[in-house]
């Protein structure tokens, strides 16, 4: 009769709002899925580009050291020959210790500045993230609403 068709159609649709949603699901976990998978990318990226800086400023350090070694060991030579070293070896002798210095803080700034760099973009990952999940779920939510007026629209029609 007229009841039973009704049951039916109400079953067909059941299974069609099932399978929607289960499609649904699996797009929702796969966007996860690819927005971690792009996070950790990033990640990787920005630790990478910290070590490498790290490295680079190690280098420097140690020429730094080796140059400074062989200066004093110069100056020894020289102090030993001398037993004085002249004013003016020894103000060019600050002088270069002074501007090693200067590099070794400069070269530490720039490993700072490439750490917060990380950092931040790190943050904004994060942030942008967000806004896709709480975008993800907006459309989900907008779908769902028209999916209930269009069965509310059925039933009322069917009736």
């Amino acid at each position: 009769g007229r009841g039973g068709f009704a049951s039916i159609q109400r079953q067909v649709r059941r299974q069609g709002i099932d399978a929607i949603q289960q499609v649904e699901r699996h797009v929702v976990g796969q966007m996860m899925k690819m927005r971690a998978n792009e996070a950790q990318y990033t990640r990787l990226e920005s630790r990478y580009q910290v070590a490498e800086a790290r490295e680079q400023v190690q280098d420097e350090h140690r020429q730094t050291f080796q140059i400074a070694r062989v200066e004093q060991e110069i100056a020894n030579m020289h102090r030993k020959h001398m037993r004085q070293l002249p004013a003016e070896t020894v103000e060019l002798l600050r002088k270069r210790e002074h501007a090693s210095q200067t590099m070794i803080a400069s070269a530490k700034s720039m490993v700072h500045a490439h750490r917060s760099a990380a950092v931040q973009a790190r943050k904004e990952d994060v942030d942008r993230g967000r806004v896709i999940v709480e975008k993800t779920n907006e459309a989900r939510l907008e779908y769902f609403r028209r999916m209930q007026q269009e069965l509310t629209v059925a039933k009322h029609n069917s009736s």
